[in-house]
């Protein structure tokens, strides 16, 4: 069943859409989760380009600068739309704000519970990354930390596709850390360069 709008502008019905099917006015922002705006699975494994192209297409329909010489509220649905498609697509983007965001929409906190043993390596791995002087070293740590990431990243693969919603937390906040463990070795590396 196809749930049913009025339109703001010609008061007609017409079913839920971003435009109204019967004038092709844009109509007001339905707040939904990221996946579902985008017209993608609820999935942490997904493909780039999957959700990239759906952004891309939706950005085409309802970028603020096609709407200059519309009706005010028009040019105000316009900005709605095309500020939370960016947000969406920024959140699909990044693996841990898709990990939280399929959380959330499983109703499952993730709040991050500071972890001692967490940031006593997180401290550690600053501390090493700073003071390595080669490098070659630092290159060598990079790409432990990345084959870290990626083994973590498959972790939460793994307990999304078992439905382990409770244990992904923990393995998010790891990977957090790790990520910007891995950000700072870059521009280390850039540095050094």
């Amino acid at each position: 069943m196809t749930t049913k709008i009025q339109c703001w502008s010609c008061l007609k019905e017409s079913p839920q859409a971003i435009k109204c099917s019967v004038c092709g006015v844009l109509q007001p922002l339905k707040r939904e989760n990221a996946f579902s705006y985008l017209g993608v699975p609820i999935s942490f494994d997904l493909v780039e380009q999957e959700f990239e192209k759906n952004f891309l297409d939706l950005q085409a329909i309802v970028h603020p600068d096609r709407y200059g010489g519309a009706h005010p509220l028009e040019k105000y649905y316009a900005s709605e739309h095309s500020s939370f498609a960016n947000a969406a697509y920024q959140i699909l983007k990044n693996p841990i704000e898709r990990a939280r965001a399929i959380l959330e929409i499983h109703g499952v906190s993730c709040d991050s519970k500071l972890n001692p043993e967490l940031l006593i390596q997180a401290m550690e791995r600053r501390e090493t990354l700073e003071s390595m002087i080669s490098t070659e070293e630092l290159r060598g740590m990079l790409e432990e930390m990345k084959s870290n990431a990626s083994d973590l990243k498959q972790k939460i693969k793994i307990k999304f596709s078992q439905h382990q919603f409770n244990e992904i937390s923990g393995y998010l906040d790891e990977f957090t850390y790790l990520s910007k463990a891995i950000s700072e070795a870059e521009q280390l590396l850039e540095k050094k360069a």
